[in-house]
C-alpha cells in the first residue's frame, strides 16, 4: 500500500505551474495520510506490473487530449518495458481540482503500470484527459497499449479503526477550518474524512469573497443616497418580532453615530451586516445564528489573515451581496482559502493529522449518549471506525447535488422543477450525507425547502465556469434571451432572476458585453474565470463574437433588431443618468459601445442549499426536542437556519470560518 503525495507538494506545483513527476517531491514532508488512511486502492499487477514485452521500447514519449478547459500534455518515460514516469508539462485544469489530479494520478499509472487505475474522484474530466493522453502518447510510440491497460488489484473486505482527539467529517472549507481551530486550541490529534480524493470542497470552487464591515476599508469609499436609502428603508419597517425590533434599534444607534461623526466614508456594523443578511433571507433564518456570523466576521478576516491569507486591499460589492463590504482574495478563487488552511496544518501540525481520502462517512453512532463514532466505507467496500475522545464536527457539505433530495424537499410552487434537468455548481460530493447521518441519530432539520440557484451557470457543466471576465459584475453587461431581448433586472437578487430565466425558451440566457474596457488586449489575451482564452472558448462554442451586433446577433441565432434595441436602450439609460428602467435595474455605469460584441451562454444551476441540521450559537447540534447531541457540533452549508430563504453572495465563506472556527474550539474542549 502506498502513501498519499504531499500536500504542501500539490499547492507549490500548482503555483510553479510546472510538470509534476510521480517521483517529483520524495523529500518534501507532508500532513500524515498513511496507507490505510487514505484511498487502498491500486495496488501494484502481478508481478509488480512488470511488462517486458520487447514492444515496450525505451524512450520519452509525448500525448495530448482534452480535460476540463482544455488540452493535457504528458510526457510518458518508458525504461525497460516498464512506465518509469508520466510528468503533466502543461495544462489549463481547474485549481485544486484538476490541479490536483495532475499530481495525482500520474502516481498511480506509474505505481500500478496500467492507465486503467481509477481516476481522482472529484475530477473526473481532468482523470480522463491525463489518461488519455498518457494512451495516446504510447500509441504514437508505437507501443502495445494493452501491455499497460490491465486492471489494478485492489484490497477489498478490509476494517480499519482508528481513534483520535477530534474527528471532523468534511475536508470542504468548513472541515478544514474546524481542524486548523481545533488544533489551536489543545487537540492534540484530528482526523479528517473526506469523501473524494481532493480536499476542499466547494471552497475550491468559490468566487473567493468573504462578507464583513471593515471600517479601516469602507472609510475610504463615499457612501452613496442610494447606500442611504437602504439603511433608512431597513430601520423604517416595521418589526415582525421583538428580536427583530431589538436589532432595527441597534442598526438606528449605530447609524446616528456614523451621521453625528460627519464621517462621509461607507455606514457599516456587525448590526447592519445582520439585519441585512436576514432581510435578504426574507427573515427565514435563525436571527441569533444570524447575529452570531455576523458579530463574528471580523474576527473570522482576521484569524485567516495570521493564517496566511492575502485579500486585496479594496473593498468591494460581491455579486449578490447586497452591500459593499466584500473583500477579495488576490486571484478571485476561494481554492486561496484552501491552500491557507492545508499550509497551516503543514507547517504547524503535521504530525498531528490524518487524511482518509476516498472514504465516505455514513453512519453516527452514541456511547452512552454522546456522539462519538463515526463509521464509513471506500469505493472498494472497506469499512472504517473513527472514535472522537473529544467532539465530532459535521463539515460535509449541502444536498444541491442530490437529485432525489432536491425534489423531497425543496421542489414546489416556488421552484416547480429541480429535478435532473438542473445542473449543479458545487462538487460531485454535495450529496447531502451528513444531514442523513445527523437525522438518523435524532438531529432536527431545519429549512430544508430552502434552496438558491445561481443563474451564471454553464449550460454544458452546471458548474459557473466558461464565464467571461466580466461576468462576475453587471457594471457592464446586459442578459438577453434567445430572442436578443432583455427580460430581467440584471443586478436583482439570484433567486428573482432565476425565476425569470426559467420562464425564457429552454431556460437559457445570454450575458452580452462589448470590447470597452479590454484596451488593446487581444482574444488570446482575455480568458474566462477557469482561465481558458476567448480565443478557445469561442471555438468551443461557450461564447460567441461578431464585430457588430447584427454580427453577433447571427452568431447567436438572435433577432438582430430586438438586441440591437436591448443595447441601445441600455445605452439610453446610462446616458440619461437613469436611477431605474422597465425592468427594475438601478446599476447604470457604463456603456456598451464598441465591437466586437460578446455573448456568453447561460443557464441556472442548484447553487446552495440553506437547510440542514440545526445548531445553536456554540456549533452544537441540536435533536427534535431542541436538545444538545452531546459530541456533535455541525459548520458550513450541512447546516440550516443561517442563510434563509436566500443566501447573500459572500456569506458562504464567512460562515465556513466564522462556525468552522467555533466547531473545532468546542470539540476540542470535550478533550477529557
Amino acid at each position: 500500500m502506498r502513501k498519499t503525495k504531499s500536500l504542501i507538494a500539490v499547492l507549490l506545483a500548482m503555483a510553479l505551474g510546472v510538470g509534476t513527476s510521480a517521483c517529483a517531491t520524495n523529500n518534501v514532508p507532508s500532513v500524515e495520510s498513511t496507507a490505510e488512511s487514505t484511498n487502498i486502492k491500486e495496488e501494484t499487477t502481478a508481478k509488480d506490473g512488470e511488462v517486458t514485452d520487447a514492444t515496450a521500447k525505451d524512450g520519452v514519449f509525448h500525448g495530448s487530449a482534452f480535460g476540463r478547459n482544455g488540452n493535457i500534455d504528458v510526457d510518458v518515460t518508458v525504461e525497460g518495458g516498464k512506465i518509469t514516469d508520466v510528468s503533466v508539462t502543461s495544462h489549463s485544469e481547474t485549481d485544486n481540482i484538476g490541479t490536483i489530479a495532475a499530481v495525482q494520478l500520474p502516481e498511480r499509472i506509474v505505481e500500478a503500470q496500467s492507465i486503467s487505475v481509477d481516476g481522482v474522484s472529484g475530477a473526473t474530466f481532468t482523470s480522463n484527459g491525463i489518461k488519455s493522453a498518457v494512451e495516446n502518447a504510447l500509441t504514437e510510440a508505437g507501443i502495445d497499449v494493452a501491455l499497460f491497460s490491465a486492471e489494478p488489484q485492489k484490497v477489498t473486505g478490509e476494517s480499519y479503526e482508528d481513534e483520535a482527539d477530534v474527528v471532523v467529517v468534511g475536508g470542504g472549507g468548513a472541515g478544514l477550518a474546524a481542524a486548523v481551530s481545533a488544533l489551536q486550541n489543545g487537540a492534540g490529534s484530528v482526523v479528517i474524512v473526506e469523501k473524494t480524493d481532493i480536499l476542499g470542497g466547494d471552497t475550491n470552487v468559490n468566487g473567493g469573497i468573504y462578507n464583513t464591515p471593515d471600517k479601516e476599508l469602507q472609510d475610504k469609499v463615499e457612501m452613496t443616497d442610494g447606500q442611504k436609502s437602504l439603511i433608512e428603508a431597513a430601520i423604517s419597517e416595521k418589526p415582525v418580532s421583538d428580536e427583530h425590533a431589538a436589532l432595527i434599534e441597534a442598526v438606528k444607534t449605530d447609524w446616528e453615530v456614523y451621521l453625528a461623526s460627519g464621517n462621509t466614508g461607507i455606514f457599516d456594523s456587525a448590526n447592519w451586516f445582520a439585519l441585512q443578511t436576514w432581510n435578504g433571507g426574507d427573515k427565514v433564518g435563525k436571527l441569533e445564528l444570524v447575529e452570531n456570523l455576523a458579530d463574528n466576521a471580523f474576527d473570522g478576516l482576521e484569524w485567516l489573515k495570521e493564517l496566511g491569507q492575502e485579500f486585496k486591499s479594496s473593498i468591494s460589492q460581491g455579486p449578490g451581496s447586497l452591500y459593499p463590504r466584500t473583500h477579495d482574495t488576490p486571484s478571485g478563487i476561494g481554492a486561496e482559502f484552501v491552500n491557507t488552511y492545508i499550509e497551516n496544518l503543514e507547517k504547524h501540525y503535521k504530525d498531528q493529522v490524518k487524511i482518509y481520502y476516498g472514504v465516505t462517512a455514513d453512519t453516527l453512532e452514541l456511547t452512552d449518549g454522546v456522539c462519538n463514532i463515526v463509521k464509513g466505507t471506500d469505493k472498494n467496500g472497506n469499512t472504517y471506525t473513527f472514535t472522537a475522545k473529544g467532539g465530532i464536527v459535521l463539515a460535509t457539505g449541502g444536498f444541491a447535488g442530490n437529485t432525489d433530495m432536491r425534489v423531497e424537499y425543496c421542489q414546489g410552487e416556488r421552484w416547480p422543477d429541480l429535478g435532473k434537468n438542473l445542473g449543479c455548481t458545487g462538487v460531485d460530493s454535495d450529496t447531502g450525507d451528513g444531514i442523513l447521518m445527523a437525522k438518523a441519530i435524532g438531529a432536527n432539520l431545519v429549512d430544508m425547502d430552502q434552496i438558491q440557484l445561481l443563474h451564471t451557470c454553464s449550460p454544458k457543466y452546471g458548474t459557473t465556469e466558461d464565464n467571461s471576465d466580466k461576468g462576475k459584475s453587471v457594471d457592464s453587461i446586459i442578459f438577453v434571451n434567445k430572442d436578443g431581448d432583455r427580460f430581467v433586472a440584471e443586478d436583482e437578487r439570484r433567486d428573482t432572476i432565476c425565476l425569470a430565466v426559467l420562464e425564457q425558451e429552454d431556460a437559457l440566457f445570454y450575458t452580452v458585453e462589448s470590447y470597452d474596457g479590454y484596451g488593446d488586449k487581444t482574444l488570446d489575451e482575455l480568458f474566462s474565470n477557469n482561465f481558458v482564452s476567448y480565443t478557445d472558448e469561442i471555438a468551443r462554442g461557450n461564447m460567441f463574437i461578431g464585430d457588430t451586433i447584427e454580427e453577433l446577433a447571427e452568431a447567436m441565432g438572435a433577432n438582430p433588431e430586438k438586441l440591437r434595441a436591448s443595447i441601445e436602450n441600455y445605452n439610453a439609460s446610462v446616458d440619461s443618468g437613469a436611477t431605474t428602467d422597465e425592468f427594475g435595474r438601478k446599476t447604470f455605469i457604463n456603456k456598451l459601445e464598441n465591437g466586437p460584441f460578446i455573448a456568453v451562454p447561460r443557464r441556472p444551476s442548484a447553487h446552495h442549499t440553506m437547510g440542514g441540521v440545526e445548531i445553536n450559537v456554540n456549533t452544537e447540534v441540536l435533536d427534535t426536542e431542541g436538545n444538545v447531541i452531546p459530541g456533535l457540533y455541525a459548520a458550513g452549508e450541512v447546516t440550516g437556519g443561517i442563510h434563509g430563504g436566500n443566501r447573500l453572495g459572500g456569506n458562504a465563506i464567512v460562515d465556513t470560518v466564522v462556525n468552522g472556527k467555533i466547531a473545532g474550539q468546542q470539540a476540542a474542549g470535550r478533550i477529557k
